[in-house]
């Protein structure tokens, strides 16, 4: 090496070694760890006055956390706990809450069998079935496999119920205004969303949309006649006519009436009608598509063959 080389070298070292010293003097360090600290407490995410909206109940359940960060606010207490590693499981009584954070896991489990696992982002409150409560209150959810029995009822984001007898379901939450529905189980399962009940078969996926209305199970208008338009039904109240067609059904109003089908509300004026159809059967999807014309060539005519005297 040369000497303007070792020269050089030598100058760089002791500039570092300046820029240490100058950082240590000034109250600066560098942060020399390389895993990261222990995971901090969780704010309690839920809003105002929901301590005493699920009072205690004498069911109890048995929380486990698999991953953390998970939390449990007791029934009746204003501020949750961790489930730290050494005592990573906690009996509560219904009305409690559990939350799972970022890449957290819990679970749930009842001493009929049933079983909820939260992941990610998730918090829900544990039913008391002496009050007529669901199993669980979901609040947010991530993502969430449920394994239910006979007679249980979840309440899902957005107020819908679930009726399960079997396991597992799988609950996801893609997108802000769609809750999925995975129905992994070998039985069928319900649900039950405004005034509406789905049923989800084995292997069948439901989504259902979050509305700002919610989504709680209302019960029928006894002012309301329910008609059969065979797999689906419309319920109608006041002067109107409704006659079957395929896939479907119309309705004609004679006077003051109102229709709920298909999920939408419709009134009329009298004399005016509205034709009810699932897409496959109405006239413009079944229709056979216009065949194409085709416009024949016209006639060629050849010029007569003139021979040329010079050849």
């Amino acid at each position: 090496m040369s000497a303007a080389a070792r020269w050089c070298a030598a100058g760089t070292v002791a500039l570092r070694l300046t820029l240490g010293l100058t950082l240590a003097t000034g109250g600066c360090y560098l942060q020399t760890q390389r895993f990261p600290g222990p995971m901090e407490a969780l704010a309690d995410p839920l809003p105002p006055g929901t301590l005493n909206e699920y009072p205690p109940g004498p069911e109890e359940v048995l929380v486990v956390r698999h991953a953390d960060p998970v939390q449990v606010r007791p029934a009746g207490q204003a501020a949750p706990h961790p489930l730290p590693f050494y005592n990573k499981q906690a009996r509560v009584n219904a009305g409690s809450w559990v939350y799972s954070g970022a890449g957290g896991r819990v679970e749930v489990l009842w001493p009929s069998g049933s079983s909820i696992v939260l992941y990610g982002r998730s918090t829900g409150a544990v039913g008391s079935s002496s009050r007529g409560d669901p199993l669980f209150f979901f609040r947010e959810v991530e993502r969430a496999q449920l394994n239910l029995t006979e007679g249980d009822r979840v309440e899902l984001l957005g107020g819908a119920i679930l009726l399960a007898e079997a396991g597992p379901f799988v609950i996801e939450h893609p997108s802000s205004e769609i809750l999925r529905i995975r129905n992994r189980s070998k039985r069928p399962g319900r649900v039950a969303f405004r005034t509406a009940i789905f049923d989800i078969d084995p292997g069948e996926v439901l989504d259902l949309p979050l509305l700002g209305a919610g989504g709680e199970p209302r019960p029928a208008d006894p002012s309301f006649q329910t008609i059969d338009l065979g797999g689906w039904t419309m319920d109608v109240r006041g002067d109107v006519e409704v006659d079957r067609v395929p896939g479907g059904g119309r309705a004609r109003a004679g006077g003051e009436q109102e229709i709920r089908a298909a999920g939408v509300r419709v009134r009329l004026d009298p004399g005016e009608a509205a034709l009810f159809t699932d897409l496959a059967s109405h006239p413009a999807a079944s229709a056979p598509a216009p065949a194409a014309t085709v416009e024949p060539e016209p006639e060629r005519t050849e010029a007569p063959l003139v021979q040329d005297s010079r050849l």
